[in-house]
């Protein structure tokens, strides 16, 4: 009769973990994320320089305006990385605003770009703002383990006595780094069209991290594809004194706008 019982409180719990993702998924009447094919990745990238191809000149002068905005921020200690982390969001949004207006028809404008200023500015920081905690309590993860599994003093101990190889030491303190990445990688993946799904849908930001996070793994062929693509682009553009990431970047920021375009829409 108990195992009964646990049968019915299992497939219940099993009940309620797929109603809270489903629940994620269908908040406010959004789109929701579909699977595509491996090579849509490529795809992202190709639509990604169509959209760039049609104001070049505009695509440079706003990543250089957005890189040394960045730059500048971080020049003040903490707080500049704080600020960045809740600005960033926001001047993603405006990017996004400004390839729907490209791809219909549109120019490029200053306006589009800070859309993201005038338009749900509270709730794209509220996506920094979640990115950077989760960051945050990753690395504490990560130096938790390392505190927990290394004890300095026994270390010393035992690599004095000779009982402790180097590659020991270095292959443990590799453990929390990975862990480390690990858990930031979800929350990448929880960030990636984040900003798009509010400035263009007016969702929460939780509520955009869990969709997003959702669309990226559903798609995880077509963004391996899009990742190997997009590093070799990048090691590229570096070749020329860096001068090709003047491209690679916008071309890339567009990417993001058509990978949502074709998972959501």
């Amino acid at each position: 009769m108990s195992d009964i019982q646990d049968e019915k409180n299992t497939a219940a719990d099993s009940v309620d973990v797929t109603s809270v993702v489903q629940e994620a998924l269908s908040v406010d009447g959004g789109p929701e994320p579909r699977s595509v094919s491996a090579g849509r990745g490529m795809t992202w990238l190709l639509d990604g320089f169509a959209l760039f191809r049609q104001a070049p000149a505009m695509w440079v002068l706003a990543i250089i305006l957005f890189i040394v905005l960045n730059v500048v921020i971080s020049l003040v200690p903490v707080l500049g990385a704080i600020a960045n982390s809740l600005i960033s969001p926001i001047l993603l949004a405006g990017f996004m605003v400004a390839c729907r207006t490209l791809e219909n028809d549109g120019d490029l404008t200053f306006s589009d770009l800070l859309s993201g200023f005038r338009q749900h500015a509270g709730r794209l920081a509220g996506v920094g703002a979640l990115y950077l905690l989760g960051v945050i309590l990753s690395v504490l993860v990560g130096f938790v383990l390392l505190a927990m599994f290394f004890n300095v003093e026994a270390l010393e101990q035992a690599f004095d006595a000779g009982t402790m190889q180097p590659e020991m030491i270095g292959l443990g303190m590799l453990l929390p780094i990975l862990v480390i990445l690990l858990l930031i990688m979800p929350l990448v993946m929880g960030y990636w069209f984040a900003p798009a799904l509010v400035i263009l849908h007016n969702m929460r930001p939780m509520e955009a991290m869990v969709r997003s996070f959702f669309a990226c793994l559903r798609n995880i062929l077509p963004f391996t594809v899009y990742g190997f693509v997009l590093l070799g682009l990048i090691i590229l553009a570096c070749i020329p004194a860096f001068l090709g990431l003047l491209v690679v970047g916008p071309v890339a920021i567009a990417s993001v706008y058509a990978g949502y375009r074709d998972i959501f829409l």
